[in-house]
């Protein structure tokens, strides 16, 4: 049964908590986007676990305006329970030392509130951003539903904020979660109060190289499923896909991102070059457009900087760019990011196609990186798409077994081994 809530006052204090660690490239931005708002009645805490880089430096320029902490913490939940308990708002957000409001986010928030007196807790739509701020694509999000939450995470977690009361009938993040702790938080909230959707833009969410849910896909997805499994007692076939997909993306594709099985490519897609890579002097990228996006602009950019811009204005194109261009970093234990922008997308889903709610730009049919001599390393091909197709039924066969049936590893490997002795020994000739 869903619990009532308080009714708010005309310019209820809101308060907003800055997990951080480590993100002095990006906070700054962050906190701007707060400090920044049209709402008047607004506390801002950072909660910052001990940062050894020049975070510090940029929380002090903003002292008078801002409540910070400085001390080591147990990760991310427990930074935003610490915040939420110090907070005296009435309405409690948080937003994550990478990412930004959107101008007159919180006085949206605020109106909503005190226009539905019976919501707990609000989310709105919201962006995925570069690392430079880009804007990629629409975060997926739908109006909610809570057996489709078990299904997709559709609330962007930068969009989302709580009444106080919600946070003190709830109790604090598990703080033993490190990728999905909103995602169980969004559970919880929405077995004891109302869940609103507004259809408007709040926030935007930074995707790179280093954000856990790319960084660390198999995990992330790992708790996903232990996570639904607990709320929901089975895990939809969805999540065991993504999770499959994860798996094999890690293992055939680790170093590129935003480039699909099928071939499919995001608007933003990323390579991830080691830096003992720098023997390869090109980009290799053979494809086909789409009907949807022809004409196509792809920009190529390396660390913020462009490298590159063609338009492919051909069903089949060929693409070999320099790189390691002027005032590239030579970092050479770190990780360097190209991004491969494309000006225009589509989703099969809005023009009726098929139900893949991707949005999607090109189709690749080889990306490599080329030395001087012609050697290649490949990245993508047919090839492993055809390994990727192959695998991925299997590993899903076996992983709703392990999850949703709770057949242990060893039995099912067992069955697995004994079924296919009898199958060959059923077949003539073997």
């Amino acid at each position: 049964m869903q619990a009532g809530v308080a009714v708010l006052r005309e310019e209820p204090l809101v308060s907003i908590v800055t997990p951080s660690y480590n993100q002095g490239r990006y906070i700054e931005e962050t906190i701007q986007s707060v400090l920044n708002q049209d709402y008047p009645n607004l506390e801002y805490l950072v909660l910052d676990g001990g940062s050894r880089d020049n975070t510090l430096e940029i929380l002090k320029r903003y002292e008078g305006r801002l409540v910070w902490i400085s001390e080591k913490d147990w990760g991310q939940a427990d930074a935003i329970n610490k915040g939420f308990r110090l907070a005296k708002g009435e309405i409690l957000g948080w937003l994550n030392s990478d990412d930004t409001y959107l101008p007159g986010a919180i006085r949206k928030v605020v109106q909503y509130f005190q226009a539905h007196r019976d919501v707990g807790m609000l989310y709105g739509e919201g962006y995925h951003v570069d690392s430079a701020g880009k804007i990629i694509e629409r975060y997926y999000t739908e109006p909610f539903d809570f057996q489709r939450l078990g299904e997709i995470c559709f609330i962007c977690q930068p969009t989302a904020f709580l009444r106080a009361e919600v946070f003190r009938t709830i109790g604090p993040l598990e703080i033993s979660l490190r990728y999905c702790l909103d995602y169980e938080y969004w559970m919880r909230v929405a077995k004891r109060f109302r869940i609103g959707y507004l259809d408007d833009y709040l926030a935007n969410s930074r995707l790179h190289f280093e954000t856990k849910t790319l960084s660390q896909r198999v995990k992330f997805h790992q708790e996903i499923l232990e996570t639904v499994k607990k709320h929901y007692g089975h895990v939809p076939e969805r999540w065991i896909y993504a999770y499959a997909h994860g798996y094999l993306n890690e293992k055939l594709m680790p170093h590129i991102q935003g480039f699909h099985a099928d071939g499919w490519a995001s608007q933003r897609a990323s390579v991830f070059l080691r830096g003992d890579w720098r023997h390869y002097q090109y980009l290799f990228l053979e494809g086909t457009s789409s009907m949807y996006t022809c004409p196509l602009s792809l920009q190529i950019a390396m660390d913020d900087q462009v490298l590159d811009e063609v338009i492919i204005d051909d069903a089949v194109f060929c693409i070999k760019r320099p790189l390691w261009g002027n005032g590239i970093p030579t970092n050479e234990s770190g990780i360097i990011e190209v991004n491969i922008y494309a000006d225009s997308s589509f989703t099969p889903q809005a023009f009726g196609i098929t139900d893949d709610t991707r949005t999607l730009s090109y189709r690749v049919r080889k990306l490599s990186l080329v030395d001087g001599q012609g050697g290649e390393l490949v990245l993508y091909s047919d090839r492993k798409a055809w390994l990727f197709r192959l695998a991925l039924p299997m590993l899903v066969l076996w992983k709703s077994l392990l999850v949703n049936h709770d057949i242990p590893y060893v039995e099912l490997g067992r069955d697995i081994r004994q079924l296919r002795s009898s199958l060959m020994g059923s077949l003539p000739g073997l």
